[in-house]
């Protein structure tokens, strides 16, 4: 082998154990080279075409403010403690960014939530448009309000199909994003009248149509 070839290999070889190592400077990893798009893995940032770990986010704030969001403000002091210490785990694992937790413990809503860049809680992170969860609203306000009575087997087994047929009406209909905002944030019937505003007369019809007969097998449970 010539002196120029030997020196080609060895050359070669130098790269091939950088680019395979531990992984701790492969691509997308920290302190390794930004994946093409710019982008790293979770809990990383892309700055300078390289891989960086931001100052972690205080777990504490994020935990107290999820746990809101799933049990409750009225959730027995001990049942809360323990989702909260479930949560701050979470948070440390999933070693969220003092920007995403910032955008979590900022959130005025549920839908708020489901906008940041990583939720955390399961069942918001497949939720990014927020239907999901105006959807959940917006059912669990009817049933509210229509109270007991009937048959609750026969009522309760239609409420994941009212959910589904309004979060559909919501993708597919493109429910304006000051309305969804509107009626995540309602507990009431007289809550969810102040958001008929930001909704479009035809877009209103549009639902009322799509969730129509789901309405009068309701209203059949009910009686």
């Amino acid at each position: 082998m010539s002196r120029g070839s030997f020196v080609l290999a060895c050359v070669l070889l130098v790269a091939c154990n950088k680019a395979g190592g531990d992984g701790a400077t492969g691509q997308g990893k920290e302190r390794g080279a930004c994946y093409g798009n710019g982008t790293c893995d979770d809990g990383l940032q892309c700055m300078s075409e390289v891989c960086v770990r931001p100052p972690p986010a205080d777990c504490a704030p994020v935990a107290e403010k999820l746990a809101s969001y799933r049990l409750g403000n009225y959730a027995p002091r001990d049942e809360r403690a323990k989702v909260v210490g479930e949560l701050t785990a979470q948070c440390q694992a999933a070693k969220l960014t003092v920007d995403e937790g910032a955008c979590i413990v900022k959130a005025q809503s549920r839908y708020d939530v489901a906008k940041c860049p990583r939720p955390l809680l399961e069942e918001l992170v497949a939720d990014g448009d927020g239907c999901q969860v105006a959807a959940a609203t917006v059912t669990r306000v009817l049933l509210q309000e229509l109270g007991q009575g009937g048959d609750p087997a026969r009522v309760e087994a239609l409420r994941p199909k009212l959910e589904a047929a309004l979060a559909d009406s919501c993708v597919s209909d493109l429910w304006p994003e000051e309305a969804k905002r509107c009626i995540t944030g309602a507990t009431s019937s007289r809550d969810m009248s102040r958001c008929e505003k930001v909704f479009p007369r035809d877009l209103g019809d549009r639902i009322g149509q799509r969730i129509k007969p789901l309405l009068e097998e309701l209203t059949r449970a009910m009686m």
